[in-house]
């Protein structure tokens, strides 16, 4: 999705601090700005044969107001809305008596009855001097595997608070505590132990229903971040501390030069997690880390050519070890193989392949940027829970997608189409509790963003 939520305003960490004339409270609260969005959202997913095709229109977006500066600080908050036009999103699939996958989290996925969402995003208060910034409250909150993950009307909100530090050169350090989450696709704040399992909660290592949703037991989630970026080198570490549940480093590295007498980077990834305390629960199938580890490889060659052509060849593996975990509600992983519609979330014993390539245009005052992208992704059998607690089956996966920004009167309206289709590699089974939602369907997306 395009992040035209208005992170700039939410989110200035490098802006520069002005200090005002009038140092009133009232001048304080009322010489702000407003930002906002209009979005609209036109889904479709198409499965085979017999199985449910489901479809959907949204219209929403949100408002927000943020104050000017006052001896450092600043008020911010922003509201957020969504309603369904028309589609079928709330129809059960006849066969499997399973519900929409995409469509539905368009709203609300804890009930599917609910058309609209209304909601609260980010509400809170900011403090900068100098090189230093904290906010405390509800805020975006954009990290290699807990971020918005802006691919519906709503994100994913994060409550707490977050201090950023830039004082050395080159160096950023990031620190944080998250209490509460609003999960994208969820029409309310959830304690973050309860925000675990709203989404589809899948299997035990034994094939039975996995119950941890609403019986863990943690007091949140820390945070500790750094990023180093020189001219020929990139390197950030995230390290993700879940009390009672698990801890999961994050690890990327890049060469910045010339690769095959073309402007390019080549790096790596590597992700590391292990279970903490009892993984949630002291009964094992309530619990959410059941494995006692998992590791994640990854590798990426990036080309440029004349600014305007980029192309990419990526590779994951997911060890043998135990099932990559991390919360869904949390955000998107940023995996190097990762293509919309589909996550390596829940897998153990993955190889997968990816490439891509992507085109921008200068089209006058418009801009078009078009990507292109094709996986292989090589699971273990979905009947083996041990190793696959989403029951995917091996698949190749085709994306299209397209932005389009206008400029002149009509600047900041920017038009978004995304087509993918995902086919087996076998191990489906013919079973459609293998293939709904999963592979042999196509899927597209039609977004309007108009940000002002």
């Amino acid at each position: 999705m395009v992040a035209t939520f208005c992170v700039g305003q939410d989110n200035d960490l490098d802006s520069a601090y002005t200090p005002v004339k009038d140092t009133s409270s009232v001048f304080f609260l009322s010489n702000g700005s407003f930002s906002g969005q209009f979005r609209t959202y036109m889904m479709n997913t198409v499965n085979q044969g017999e199985l449910q095709d489901w479809y959907s229109w949204a219209l929403g977006g949100n408002l927000g107001y943020q104050t000017t500066r006052w001896k450092g600080f600043r008020l911010a908050t922003r509201f957020y809305a969504t309603v369904e036009i028309l589609g079928n999103s709330g129809e059960l699939d006849s066969l499997t008596g399973r519900q929409s996958r995409y469509e539905i989290v368009l709203y609300d996925i804890t009930d599917r009855e609910i058309e609209e969402v209304a909601l609260l995003g980010t509400a809170y208060i900011d403090f900068k001097w100098r090189k230093h910034q904290f906010w405390l409250g509800r805020h975006l909150l954009n990290t290699p595997l807990f971020n918005p993950q802006d691919g519906r009307m709503i994100p994913t909100l994060a409550q707490g608070f977050w201090y950023t530090n830039t004082s050395f050169k080159d160096l950023k350090l990031e620190a944080g505590y998250i209490s509460h989450v609003a999960p994208r696709g969820s029409r309310g704040w959830f304690r973050l132990r309860n925000s675990i399992g709203v989404y589809s909660t899948g299997r035990n290592p034994d094939d039975s229903p996995s119950g941890y949703a609403g019986n863990l037991e943690s007091n949140g989630l820390f945070i500790v971040a750094m990023s180093l970026a020189k001219k020929r080198f990139d390197f950030k570490v995230h390290n993700f501390y879940v009390e009672n549940i698990f801890n999961a480093t994050y690890a990327e590295a890049f060469y910045k030069g010339k690769l095959f007498g073309l402007d390019g980077r080549i790096g790596g990834q590597y992700i590391f997690e292990h279970q903490v305390g009892n993984g949630g629960n002291e009964d094992f199938n309530k619990r959410y880390f059941q494995d006692k580890l998992s590791h994640v490889f990854g590798g990426r060659m990036e080309l440029r050519m004349n600014k305007l052509w980029t192309f990419t060849c990526n590779y994951n593996r997911i060890t043998a070890h135990g099932r990559f975990l991390f919360p869904r509600e949390w955000g998107r992983e940023f995996l190097f193989v990762f293509q919309k519609r589909e996550r390596s979330e829940g897998q153990g014993d993955m190889n997968a392949f990816m490439v891509d390539l992507r085109r921008k245009w200068e089209l006058g005052g418009d801009k078009l940027d078009v990507k292109a992208s094709y996986g292989h992704y090589y699971l273990t059998d979905p009947t083996q829970a041990s190793l696959n607690k989403t029951s995917l089956p091996s698949y190749f996966q085709l994306g299209l997608n397209a932005y389009y920004q206008f400029g002149g009167v009509l600047k900041g309206l920017v038009a978004e189409y995304y087509i993918t289709y995902k086919g087996s590699l076998g191990g489906d089974h013919d079973n459609p509790d293998f293939t709904l939602n999963k592979v042999k369907m196509f899927h597209w997306d039609l977004v309007m963003n108009y940000s002002f």
